[in-house]
């Protein structure tokens, strides 16, 4: 759906439609994008957009491409770009919000584009660009004892306006790290700084136990999910607290049995934290890509995906074999629970779990990348995704791209339209 539709003249019919008529348009509309040009045909449309915004399902995602671009998961494909304040450039997405970096002096900030009046947070991390690859990372600012260090972040979440929660990579010094913006207009950037969060939990825990795959905010508190798929809870929320204060505020959830700590879990599986849609369930989400019978390839049509629900009161996880009306999108940067029960799109139905193509194609470090079509597909080639449907098992391949793509290896991450 385009703008051209919106001459807002005295002959144009479209403002004329009945307001019943103009809501289901609307509901049908998938894509973000096509929802802001609907808003933008008359006023009337635009107010009709207002009034049922509440109503409607939830958009479907956009693809964050690198360099300030995205492809609408829902669109028409065609690549299109990020509203950038001016002199700043948009960098890595996390869930709804946009790492925008000062070009001149390299400050980041943490931004909402569908929420003008949200202020942006500065945060303590600096964006490199590869100028080989054209891959880009986040780094995180921190002291260790006296010296200042820098270390790749992984994940960032906005808790509040308060407090932003990170983890670096899993073999990195800080699993936790807290940062608490300050109201203060003149602070200066170099006395931004990420705070070590406590990850000792005072309990006797496997090695593994320390190295967080994935954080979430989940009814007031931080979850962390290690390596072996323990659960912790860091009671981080409380805005009066002191870092001092808050190491004393963390629960092991869920402790699994020794056939995890023993490193079963570890045997290239891939975890993501999500909450469901109605925001009352803590997900997980544990896939891997099975190795062939000759160990030499894996077997992408062959994925292996499981979700499970954390039963906070027993301290386990139980299996989940039906999403009840949610698909899961799940990646590095972010990940969410959409309800799309009811949706017409063959593609966006429930029990489907999405995952993005460098996420697919990203395995052992000490494995090199597969070479088969589907990873050239998906890895390399053009922005893409792939579906895992829970109720048949059988998984979808999905390019962005035709041809020849000028993107090629992009840096991917979801990217949830806040509007």
């Amino acid at each position: 759906m385009g703008l051209s539709l919106g001459k807002d003249t005295a002959s144009s019919p479209w403002p004329d439609l009945p307001p019943e008529l103009t809501a289901q348009i609307l509901a049908r509309l998938l894509s973000h994008t096509d929802r802001l040009s609907f808003g933008a045909v008359c006023c009337g449309w635009r107010l009709a957009a207002r009034q049922h915004r509440s109503l409607l399902p939830s958009s479907m995602p956009w693809i964050n491409i690198g360099s300030g671009a995205y492809k609408d998961l829902a669109g028409n494909g065609k690549a299109r770009r990020f509203a950038v304040p001016e002199g700043y450039r948009a960098c890595p997405t996390f869930g709804s919000w946009v790492l925008y970096e000062h070009e001149r002096s390299s400050r980041c900030f943490l931004g909402d584009p569908f929420s003008p009046s949200t202020p942006a947070i500065e945060v303590p991390c600096r964006h490199y660009l590869s100028p080989i690859t054209g891959h880009g990372s986040v780094s995180m600012r921190f002291y260790e004892g006296d010296i200042f260090l820098t270390w790749p972040l992984k994940k960032m979440v906005v808790c509040s306006p308060h407090l932003v929660v990170a983890t670096s990579l899993c073999n990195g010094p800080l699993k936790i790290a807290c940062f608490r913006p300050s109201n203060e207009t003149a602070i200066q950037p170099a006395t931004l700084l990420w705070s070590e969060g406590d990850y000792s939990h005072g309990h006797q825990c496997h090695d593994w136990d320390f190295f967080y795959t994935d954080i979430a905010f989940h009814h007031g508190k931080v979850f962390a999910l290690s390596l072996t798929e323990n659960l912790f809870a860091f009671d981080l929320a409380i805005e009066e607290m002191s870092l001092s204060q808050t190491r004393s505020c963390i629960e092991h959830a869920i402790k699994e049995g020794p056939a995890a700590a023993a490193g079963a879990a570890l045997d290239y599986h891939n975890h993501h934290l999500v909450t469901s849609s109605d925001e009352q369930k803590l997900l997980m989400v544990r896939w891997r890509i099975p190795l062939r019978e000759n160990r030499t390839k894996f077997h992408h049509r062959m994925m292996d995906l499981q979700v499970f629900e954390a039963d906070l009161q027993k301290g386990r996880w139980s299996e989940v074999k039906d999403l009840g009306g949610q698909a899961l999108f799940v990646g590095q940067t972010g990940s969410r629970a959409l309800a799309v029960g009811g949706l017409s799109d063959q593609m966006f139905q429930a029990n489907r779990v999405f995952l993005l193509g460098d996420d697919w194609a990203r395995f052992h470090p000490n494995r090199p990348w597969c070479k088969c079509s589907d990873c050239q597909k998906l890895g390399y080639k053009a922005p893409s995704y792939c579906v895992y449907n829970m109720v048949s098992g059988e998984v979808s391949v999905v390019s962005l791209g035709t041809g020849h793509c000028s993107i090629e290896s992009p840096d991917m991450s979801w990217f949830f339209p806040s509007g």
